[in-house]
């Protein structure tokens, strides 16, 4: 009996040994990523495998169960990328603290840091953007309104946040803008809570992997990760390439090790947009990480948002700068919806307020986000434009004002020269005064925005008007009521003198009398006979001609004391430069009218009846023909001023004044 007893214990004991051996073999099992380059190496990994734990889709890796032993073997497989071991991913250190009070917009420093209630003053929210919170899930909030989510870890299959971080993320890029609590950066994105962080904010990378795998399948725009791990992975460095190479923009904390060359992965690959921390006065954050990855600078120091419990709650930390980055994004992909990712990437860069040193650095990369800095582009030009009026001395223009909504003025410019400016809320039309007649002007106009930003503008060409010359003798008239009288060529002022002595001495001959006082040539007396001709309708392109004067004694009229007139009739015509002008044309330009002080009695020529009043017929019948004589050659000189039908009536006169004193003489 007792030997018996002995067996049957001592074969519980080997069955002992071998059970902990075979559990020991399931101890030595580890959790590793490996990828194939072949379905045939994919086979072989799932054969050498105690347990397949994923697949993805994006990436030729499997997730599995496996022996060191059989990992070794297929190490050496040379249809094998790598296997890599499933390492933690964490948060990084950051601390809450949770407040219960209503938050506000008004006390969010971030907000108007970054110009982020400018963007929704233009209706900028981030609308029709998706976007994944890849962190410790979101919970509820009546803040908040997340559209969909994901969950890759085993024990939590639902997206709800245990934790708080992801909710307090998910706050900053989208919470709503409706006037109570807080507000995001792009209070209108649609949003996805990936949880892949447990509520110890400890995650797995292949968790990681699998929740930007699902980002890709769901064609997410925007991935943000404010997480990270101090190790660099293969696995974590394709799926990222991959996410990249699909129109996926990732944006990540730099870190907050406080220390330069510090940033942390996945932010270290160049796909990333790595992020540094700023607080209230635009310095950086003690704790950030720096370094020549670092791309941006955003709000990272007591940032309040969204948190547990409908409650809110202040973080500081990279994690709390990459969200603002991340909502920035939203709004610009609204506002360019042309722009592919790597655009927008490129477009977030001119959004920034530049810290540090000059240019890119290694603190704040490329500067503080900011939408006020982002509008690098000038608002639409002004429409029509149109001249409201123009005088001798001044143009008036109005014209209608562009639509942008940050437009802020009009800049007038005149000759090259600024003028002026007519802001967005004045009537849209201004005058240019003090110009000078009849000259080309160059105006142009542009438009300026609230951020400096200059239009190439609209330039016009406009003339004011001629100038009216009104010294002018009223006997030239133009049609078009203007006058250039500079251009009228002027008798001699000494030929016109030579004139009106010589023929005020004929006059004396034929009068009697000796005074030779001149008159004014400015002065006219009323009932003097005037001979005038005036030119009908003259073009721009003719020599408008000049006035000749030709005085010849009055009718009837005899000189007086020593203010003699004008005791001659006035012959003013206009001489055209044109080659063609003949007795005809003048006749046809011309209107002739002769007013006289006394009728001439019937029979008799002014000349005649001068010659019976002045009682000078004992003068011998030489004298009078010499006097004749004279009076022939100064009328030759007229004669050869006059054209036409003047000339013609002129010598008939003569004719039959000297044809009557030949009869006087003879009688």
């Amino acid at each position: 009996m007792n030997k018996w007893l002995f067996v049957f214990s001592l074969l519980i004991i080997l069955s002992s040994i071998d059970f902990i051996k075979m559990d020991g073999a399931v101890l030595d099992k580890e959790e590793v990523l490996i990828r194939y380059q072949s379905e045939r190496s994919k086979q072989e990994i799932m054969h050498a495998s105690y347990q397949v734990i994923n697949r993805y889709e994006n990436i030729p890796v499997l997730s599995v169960l496996i022996t060191h032993d059989n990992k070794e073997l297929l190490r050496n497989n040379d249809d094998i990328s790598y296997i890599e071991k499933n390492a933690i991913v964490k948060l990084t250190g950051e601390t809450a603290r949770e407040i219960n009070q209503a938050a506000s917009v008004e006390s969010q420093w971030n907000m108007y840091a970054i110009g982020a209630p400018h963007a929704w003053s233009e209706k900028t929210t981030g609308k029709g953007v998706d976007i994944a919170i890849i962190d410790t899930g979101v919970a509820e909030h009546a803040d908040l309104n997340i559209k969909g989510g994901y969950s890759t870890i085993n024990n939590s299959p639902e997206w709800v946040d245990d934790n708080g971080h992801g909710t307090h993320i998910a706050g900053i890029i989208g919470a709503k803008h409706n006037k109570t609590g807080i507000s995001g950066v792009a209070p209108d994105a649609n949003l996805y809570a990936v949880k892949a962080l447990n509520q110890d904010g400890e995650g797995s990378l292949a968790d990681i992997v699998e929740a930007i795998d699902w980002a890709i399948q769901q064609d997410i725009d925007i991935v943000n990760l404010s997480l990270g791990t101090s190790f660099n992975s293969e696995i974590l460095e394709d799926i990222i390439k991959k996410a990249y190479e699909e129109g996926t923009l990732i944006v990540g904390a730099s870190g907050n090790e406080g220390k330069k060359d510090s940033v942390i992965y996945p932010s270290k690959y160049p796909e990333v947009i790595a992020v540094s921390a700023t607080n209230k006065n635009n310095e950086l954050g003690s704790f950030s990480s720096t370094g020549p990855e670092v791309e941006l600078a955003a709000p990272g120091v007591n940032i309040r948002s969204t948190y547990l419990n409908d409650t809110y709650a202040t973080y500081s930390g990279t994690s709390q700068a990459a969200p603002h980055v991340t909502g920035m994004l939203a709004l610009l992909k609204q506002k360019y919806p042309e722009l592919a990712y790597e655009g927008l990437r490129k477009l977030a860069a001119d959004y920034t307020t530049d810290l540090g040193d000059p240019g890119n650095d290694v603190y704040f990369g490329a500067g503080l986000i900011d939408f006020r800095r982002s509008d690098q582009i000038a608002p639409q030009e002004v429409s029509d434009v149109v001249i409201k009026d123009k005088t001798q001395s001044s143009i008036s223009v109005m014209w209608e004002n562009p639509e942008d909504t940050d437009f802020r003025k009009t800049n007038l410019y005149l000759d090259s020269k600024l003028i002026s400016s007519v802001h967005s809320t004045e009537n849209p039309v201004f005058t240019f005064s003090n110009m000078e007649a009849d000259k080309t002007y160059l105006i142009k106009l542009t438009t300026v925005d609230n951020f400096s930003n200059e239009s190439t503008g609209i330039t016009l060409t406009v003339k004011t008007k001629t100038e009216t010359n009104h010294e002018l003798k009223p006997s030239i008239t133009e049609s078009n009521g203007e006058s250039n009288s500079e251009n009228l060529p002027q008798q001699p002022e000494t030929e016109q003198i030579e004139q009106e002595e010589q023929l005020s001495e004929g006059a004396e001959d034929v009068q009697g009398t000796t005074n030779k006082s001149l008159p004014s040539k400015k002065q006219k007396k009323p009932g003097n006979t005037e001979k005038v001709i005036q030119p009908t309708k003259e073009t721009e392109d003719k020599d408008p001609g000049k006035i000749i004067q030709n005085p010849t004694p009055r009718l009837g009229q005899k000189a007086s004391g020593g203010n003699q007139q004008d005791n001659h009739e006035k012959v003013v015509t206009t001489l055209s430069d044109s080659s063609g002008s003949n007795a005809e044309q003048n006749e046809e330009k011309a209107k002739v009218s002769i007013t006289s002080e006394s009728p001439i009695k019937e029979g008799l020529t002014p000349k005649r009846e001068s010659g019976l009043q002045s009682g000078n017929l004992s003068k011998s019948t030489d004298e009078k023909a010499a006097s004749d004589d004279t009076r022939v050659q100064e009328n030759e000189s007229v004669n050869n001023e006059l054209s036409g039908l003047s000339k013609f009536i002129y010598l008939l006169i003569e004719f039959i004044s000297i044809f009557f004193r030949y009869l006087s003489m003879r009688i």
